[in-house]
């Protein structure tokens, strides 16, 4: 750190000013400003530049080092200038963090007086004149255009700011805080000053002849930076206009609709339009709000659906209209034929393989309310999704929205396993998507409930070694689909007891990292229950003439298990017994011999 330290200084002379910006750039900027660069000033930018130099410096090598202050020194000959120019090797990317620490600084110490036309400009010249090394008496030749240079470097330029960007950047920064700051000094004086009223009424910005310089750049800050910008948070829907506000889209709603809005229509405000428990009024949008605003509309319900995340991305997905039904991969040229692969008595549309294909009438037809089944079947895509996924009706003691949410995902589950030969048997698709649905209403009941009143802290969780006289057996399953996790746990712990027996292991600590699995082996399950004829397996082994102690593990304390049932995939159909470690499990063995922990958050 001393040398990088060292060579800072070296880059930087006593006087780091008169040495970055020679005496005839100060004097541009001080005419620039109409006002001389004072001490403070002086001492800013020192700080500034001497941080971006130190800072550059330790991205460099020793050459580089001594590249950059000779530089610096004006020693570099005119081989070097062609590399100079053309903006590459250290120099530059010097110069650039220069450029920026110093307009920054520059900035930010005149920005209430800075005048936002002419300076900026002034500026741009002295910035564009730095960097190519040029003079007054001696001009260098551009081979690169400004704009270019000033470009980010994931377009293709070097990132410098231009500083009538930046000088805006932060006119509109305390324009921002003036419009949410109510109790500082100096905004309260401002606000009662120009009568700076809430955001639907823009007339305080209008440029009048007796505004103060600073509030005409405040203004221009708002005018071109903040209110292009500024849209709403659905909260409550109380302050936001639903026409005349942006809040929904990147424009107001009132731009987008399809004819004139009657009088009074434009002060509805959001909540006039929201029914609680039944989503979106439409008798307020229908006549006006294009196909695509009634689609934006529906979406903030989708996202509101009380259903796991895959689905939730589904339905987005159908909503979008993309999944890859016939009609979808014909349109594209990849299909020869958009017929049905099922029913073959129609086309594969999205709203044929979700509800009117036979296959999926009969199930709708068993779930649905007989009274609802005429409707159901007649609404066209959307309005189907939108008022499904919206309402909160009980059935069977779970909202219908989660049913129906999970009833077309399993549609379409069943639809690809049917097409690409995975399809797996269900004796009757009605109680399982009903038993899902409890499944999901319930964790999400539980999760919501615990989260409001669980706390968490940090702890560092590692495998243990057994006791003397005792064998640890870690068990774990992997599930993709085929079938429930934990029905794929049950078959390790299984498989896992049968092992243990057979290898004569008489003291044995069984470690699972499934809090459902651990409960039903200690507390046993219902005969009506799906696994309840794996229970019985493991309580076979469990009774027998040996002591098995159950506990449960997090995840980080049984990696290697984990592993080792995601590894199967990768194996043939059948049981497999390994008489020696894979080597894709050799870190983790590394890491639980050396007694390596992870973090991770637990509830108290």
């Amino acid at each position: 750190m001393g040398s990088l330290d060292h060579g800072a200084k070296e880059l930087q002379p006593e006087d780091s000013l008169d040495q970055s910006i020679e005496q005839s750039i100060e004097q541009s900027i001080e005419q620039s400003l109409d006002q001389s660069l004072d001490q403070s000033l002086d001492h800013a930018l020192d700080q500034s530049l001497d941080h971006a130099a130190e800072n550059s410096m330790k991205l460099e090598t020793d050459d580089s080092m001594d590249h950059s202050t000779k530089y610096q020194n004006g020693e570099l000959g005119a081989e070097n200038d062609m590399t100079l120019q053309v903006a590459i090797g250290p120099m530059t990317r010097s110069k650039t963090k220069l450029l920026n620490q110093a307009i920054n600084t520059l900035l930010q110490h005149i920005e209430g007086s800075l005048k936002p036309e002419a300076c900026p400009t002034t500026l741009v010249v002295i910035q564009a004149i730095f960097y190519l090394d040029s003079t007054t008496e001696k001009k260098k030749q551009h081979m690169v255009s400004w704009k270019r240079v000033c470009l980010p470097k994931s377009d293709g330029g070097l990132g410098i700011r231009e500083a009538k960007h930046m000088n805006k950047a932060l006119l509109a920064k305390v324009g921002w805080r003036i419009l949410h700051d109510t109790t500082s000094l100096w905004a309260q004086v401002l606000r009662s000053k120009y009568k700076v009223e809430n955001v639907h009424d823009m007339s305080w910005l209008r440029v009048k002849c007796n505004w103060s310089s600073t509030w005409r750049s405040i203004g221009l800050g708002l005018r071109e930076a903040v209110l292009p910008g500024l849209s709403w948070v659905i909260g409550d829907g109380r302050e936001i206009r639903f026409w005349n506000d942006k809040w929904l889209a990147e424009t107001p709603l009132r731009e987008l609709a399809t004819t004139v809005l009657p009088a009074g229509f434009e002060e509805i405000r959001v909540c006039d339009v929201w029914r609680e428990g039944s989503g979106w009024d439409f008798t307020y949008v229908s006549k006006f709000a294009t196909e695509q605003t009634k689609l934006m509309l529906a979406s903030v319900v989708f996202d509101n659906v009380t259903a796991p995340e895959r689905v939730r991305v589904f339905i987005w997905l159908v909503v979008n209209q993309v999944i890859m039904t016939n009609v979808e991969r014909r349109r594209r040229h990849l299909s020869d034929t958009d017929l049905c692969s099922v029913c073959k008595q129609g086309e594969e549309s999205i709203i044929h393989v979700l509800r009117d294909c036979p296959a999926q009438r009969g199930i709708w037809s068993r779930i649905v309310d007989a009274r609802k089944l005429r409707s159901f079947f007649e609404q066209n895509l959307l309005g189907w999704l939108y008022r499904n996924l919206g309402e909160d009706a009980d059935t069977d003691g779970s909202p219908w929205s989660t049913m129906f949410a999970l009833g077309i995902w399993w549609s379409w589950k069943w639809r690809c396993g049917n097409v690409f030969g995975t399809d797996w048997k269900c004796r009757d698709r009605v109680q399982f998507l009903k038993d899902r649905t409890k499944e999901v209403s319930m964790a999400h009941v539980m999760i919501h409930d615990q989260s409001r009143r669980a706390r968490r802290e940090e702890r560092m969780i590692r495998w243990l070694p057994p006791g003397d006289n005792w064998i640890k057996l870690n068990t774990d399953g992997a599930s993709r689909g085929v079938c429930s996790a934990p029905l794929a746990e049950l078959w390790g712990v299984y498989y896992g007891l049968y092992i243990a027996w057979e290898k004569r292991i008489t003291r044995l600590e069984l470690e699972v990292d499934s809090e459902i699995v651990v409960g039903f082996l200690k507390t046993g399950i219902n005969d009506s229950h799906p696994l309840s004829f794996l229970i019985r397996l493991c309580y076979g082994f469990l009774s027998r003439d040996w002591i098995v102690r159950v506990s449960h593990v997090y995840r980080e304390a049984n990696r290697l298990a984990n592993r080792l049932a995601n590894y199967a995939y990768s194996l043939s159909l059948g049981f497999h017994l390994l008489e020696s470690k894979p080597d894709v499990i050799d870190f983790i063995v590394f890491d639980d011999a050396f007694g390596s922990a992870r973090p991770r958050y637990v509830r108290l």
